[in-house]
């Protein structure tokens, strides 16, 4: 590459070099290098060269290895269509989003999708090598609807132009803290995500929404409220509720219900609308004493609930263990008389009584939401319903009692005990069957083989072999349909609103994150966990998911570009980008809808209303003014002198009767 201003190979020395596609990550970025002050004007057609001797025996060399590689393929088969390549996700042709709207509108505003640098040329691109399903979608969408570049290096100086990237976790953080600064490049990962991933610094960030006994309204909603059903003033019931009572707790029940213990100080009152409740209990522990006071819960109110002890970074149900005995508890956290503790990577979650059945079996839900954060410190977060996976075996309700099979057998007594080897393998087929029951995305030993067989043999699943769902297959009826997205947009809506003032500061940053939710049979939508890479579980053979991701992914980065050229423009989001009173809305968006945006007074190019003059009064009404107050002065003094010599001349009298009084008796 030139070694020119802005394209200098000063980037290696701050650990970048040139940026392959052969990790496993794919670390590589897509350039769009733009002087914001020429996006009008046209792309100018490249200069022509005339080819020499060696151009044209490397072109004839290039034309001689590409028609053996046709003949190859002709003799071999192997031309496979998108939709029918198990190895890669179709772009075109998704249904539920249409690539040729997207690129009427582009043609509609073409400062959008210029691919020119300052000096005329395109950006070299490298070759795209080893990349992996995700990263081919972002590459061809890049490339061929917003008419992106691939470069080789990133340069340091923007100089007004922007550049979109798209790179790992560990790349993403070095661009942040060293290039990020001037809010000219938007990298795809936020330095404040671990406030979400991190499933214990969830469950700290989120705690207010979390079914605890200590969670309350702030407003105290019907603490001073009297209304009772019967005409005696005895009882006092009904009304409001401020706080959740340990029957809530137990019965998972929040709605407006309230408790239905008449024995509780709740029963009969409605549940505050403050009390924002969709997380299930989650607790970490990082003392023996908070374990000790878990065990003691565990017997008391928790007795007989069933709970998930898992990782806190780990996914795909790896590190899941299930128990609802305190026996089960102790043992896993090796609590000893020493009062020792471990496990500190560890949390436990309680698990949703009843689920939402569909033909018998549980269903979670992969929704995604994408935050992005614009000038002037605008936090903006977009959410998509996503779409359904179903468990692999049918569900069993649990009662918290011991059935016949958690019962030990009584052993002869001329047979032997069972070896430690055994007790593992009886445990490990129970938590295989939990996994099968519980946990959706969960895969057997079986399951994984015929995974792999498909891949090689390019064989994807039938709809009926497929476990991922559309929203509308499993909710058939349209109001409950509502509902469920009703709760998942107010679920993005609140996590946008408890992360925004610590990634406020990360302008030119944007993540998609992924929330897996569950549906009890009340219809109502919990939070289970939120992942940072919300594409690290997309099965390739499943018909549902090859629609939904690469829907999911081409209109994320639409919206990304199209918010930060409107938001470094000083143009509003839902207007058009040329006429700034016409209602366009945005442009990429056909299945994301934004639930959430920082408050104007909240955002740093925020100006308070100034307050109005004071009024101007006359001179000769000052006057009046200052006599009327000296008049009700005199009046307040004369009125305190009068009660002053009233009260004197009742101490008098009242002194004069008493001596009366006793001169009589003497």
């Amino acid at each position: 590459m030139d070694t020119e201003e802005g394209y200098s190979d000063t980037s290696q020395s701050r650990g970048f070099g040139t940026w392959t596609t052969s990790d496993r990550d794919a670390d590589f970025g897509w350039v769009d290098a733009v002087n914001s002050n020429n996006h009008m004007q046209p792309n100018p057609e490249p200069p022509r060269v005339q080819p020499t001797d060696e151009t044209k025996n490397a072109a004839a060399a290039q034309a001689s290895t590409t028609d053996n590689s046709q003949k190859v393929s002709k003799k071999s088969n192997m031309t496979i269509s998108e939709e029918r390549n198990a190895k890669i996700l179709p772009m075109k042709k998704n249904p539920l989003y249409n690539v040729n709207l997207a690129i009427e509108k582009l043609n509609e505003y073409p400062m959008l999708k210029v691919r020119k640098n300052k000096r005329g040329e395109v950006i070299p691109t490298i070759r795209e090598e080893k990349l992996g399903p995700i990263e081919s979608v972002v590459s061809r969408f890049c490339q061929d609807v917003l008419c992106i570049s691939r470069a080789d290096t990133l340069p340091l100086s923007s100089q007004g132009e922007r550049h979109l990237i798209w790179v790992s976790s560990i790349k993403a953080k070095h661009i942040i803290n060293h290039l990020n600064g001037n809010g000219c490049y938007v990298v795809n990962r936020f330095p404040g995500g671990v406030f979400l991933k991190d499933k214990q610094v969830m469950g700290t960030t989120l705690r207010e929404f979390m079914l605890e006994r200590r969670n309350y309204c702030m407003k105290r909603c019907g603490a001073n409220e009297k209304t009772p059903v019967d005409d005696s003033d005895d009882e006092d019931t009904g009304g409001v509720t401020y706080r959740i009572c340990t029957h809530m707790v137990q019965s998972m029940r929040t709605d407006e219900e309230g408790c239905t213990d008449e024995a509780c100080y709740n029963f009969g009152k409605q549940v505050c609308k403050h009390l924002d409740i969709f997380i299930p209990e989650v607790q970490s522990f990082s003392s023996y004493n908070a374990l000790q006071d878990f065990s003691n819960r565990l017997d008391d109110e928790l007795k007989g609930q069933l709970f998930v002890c898992k990782p806190s970074y780990l996914y795909k149900g790896l590190g899941f263990r299930f128990f609802h005995k305190v026996e089960d508890f102790q043992k896993f956290y090796h609590m000893t008389i020493g009062k020792e503790t471990s496990r500190h990577d560890f949390l436990v979650q309680r698990v949703i009584k009843d689920p939402y059945l569909f033909n018998g079996r549980k269903v979670d839900i992969r929704a995604f939401m994408l935050i992005m954060t614009l000038r002037y410190r605008r936090v903006v977060a977009f959410i998509n319903p996503g779409f359904c996976r179903v468990a692999s075996a049918e569900y069993e309700p649990f009662n918290g009692q011991p059935s016949d099979e958690d019962q030990e057998p009584e052993e002869p007594e001329n047979t032997k005990p069972m070896t430690p080897r055994k007790m593992r393998d009886r445990e490990a087929e129970e938590l295989d069957e939990k996994m099968q029951m519980l946990a959706c995305p969960y895969q057997t030993k079986q399951e994984r083989a015929e995974r792999a067989r498909r891949m090689s043999e390019n064989q994807l699943f039938t709809d009926r072999e497929d476990r991922s769902k559309e929203l509308d297959e499993v909710f058939r009826s349209e109001s409950l349909l509502e509902k469920i997205k009703g709760q998942i947009k107010h679920i993005g809506m609140r996590l946008a609103s408890a992360i925004e003032s610590k990634i406020w500061d990360a302008y030119g940053c944007y993540q998609i994150f992924g929330l897996d939710l569950c549906v009890d049979e009340n219809h109502k939508v919990w939070l289970l966990e939120v992942n940072s890479q919300a594409m690290s579980e997309v099965d390739l053979l499943s018909p549902t998911q090859r629609v939904v991701v690469p829907a999911v992914i081409m209109e994320s980065i639409g919206l990304v570009v199209e918010c930060m050229y409107k938001s470094k423009n000083g143009l509003r989001l839902r207007k058009s980008p040329i006429d700034e009173f016409k209602e366009t809305g945005f442009l990429f968006a056909q299945n994301f809808t934004m639930v959430f945006s920082t408050l104007k007074r909240r955002r740093t190019d925020y100006l308070p209303p100034r307050k109005p003059p004071p009024r101007v009064i006359p001179f000769y009404q000052r006057v009046d003014m200052v006599d009327h107050m000296i008049r009700q002065t005199d009046q307040r003094k004369f009125e305190t002198t009068e009660m002053r010599r009233k009260v004197l001349a009742e101490k008098a009298n009242y002194k004069s009767k008493v001596k009366a009084k006793d001169e009589e008796e003497s």
